[in-house]
């Protein structure tokens, strides 16, 4: 069954959130109205348990006015859709609600057409950002299984490295991409931080951080080598949202671009 979008309506006269209620056919739009509110602090605190996904409100309103609880929320929900619905035309008012990213500004009388044109607006914006989360979420299933497949599980061939550590670099090597710092890893191995830090040292040779990098670049030279992905994808895939500071690490440590870096691969495999 189709996931209803969840919508949360706030005004502080009861004949407007009844005729919202009764003006639209939320079924047909495949809408279910998850709560109401006569202010914007119980609206606040409604959205937020509700997950609503759309917020109508008033402005004038007491102890949070309207466009003061679309900041709040946006805050706190990003993507959460707001239709400011006033009897207030003034500019500044409007141009505050443009700043705080409402999707439209309808002023009353309330009229259905209307109505239910923006929240079919609304309605199609949900739909696609779900649609680009999805596609995200499976692109990102599968570069972590093609990373999966070409890092090498670290810490097992020699046995001298003690064990602790070598649980700590698997966690690293399956978690890179999460940037773990030194305080979650000594957590999981069940060591004080301070202590990890020296073990670690002592026992591979150099600092966590050092060979968090040299784990990330290893990864990514073997992702630029055995796949297609992109060097945006790559560059996500080992931890980095930032694409030019990926680019820059890289070629700190290969003295090349990771574009260079394929095309000498390519290159020479032609040979």
């Amino acid at each position: 069954m189709n996931h209803r979008v969840r919508v949360v309506i706030v005004d502080d006269e009861d004949w407007i959130r009844s005729l919202l209620k009764n003006m639209v056919d939320w079924r047909r739009l495949c809408m279910e109205i998850v709560g109401e509110a006569a202010s914007g602090k119980r609206a606040r605190e409604i959205c937020i348990a509700q997950e609503a996904d759309i917020l109508m409100t008033d402005i004038k309103m007491p102890e949070l006015d309207g466009l003061a609880l679309i900041a709040d929320l946006r805050v706190i929900m990003p993507n959460l859709v707001s239709i400011v619905i006033s009897g207030y035309g003034e500019f500044e008012y409007a141009r505050q609600a443009v700043r705080e990213g409402v999707l439209d500004y309808v002023l009353k009388p309330l009229k259905k057409n209307q109505i239910e044109s923006v929240l079919m607006r609304a309605s199609s914006l949900i739909t696609e950002r779900k649609r680009r989360e999805n596609d995200i979420k499976v692109e990102w299933r599968r570069v972590r299984k093609i990373v999966a497949e070409i890092v090498d599980d670290p810490g097992e061939a020699d046995g001298s490295i003690d064990l602790r550590v070598q649980r700590a670099c698997r966690l690293l090597s399956e978690r890179c991409h999460e940037n773990p710092t030194l305080g979650e890893i000594a957590d999981k191995v069940f060591l004080n931080r301070t202590y990890f830090s020296e073990l670690f040292k002592r026992e591979i040779g150099v600092g966590f951080t050092h060979y968090v990098t040299d784990l990330k670049m290893d990864t990514a030279q073997k992702l630029l080598e055995r796949t297609n992905l992109s060097v945006s994808e790559i560059a996500r895939a080992t931890g980095y949202c930032d694409v030019a500071y990926f680019c820059r690490v890289f070629r700190r440590k290969t003295s090349m671009t990771p574009g260079d870096f394929r095309a000498r691969l390519r290159e020479s495999n032609a040979e």
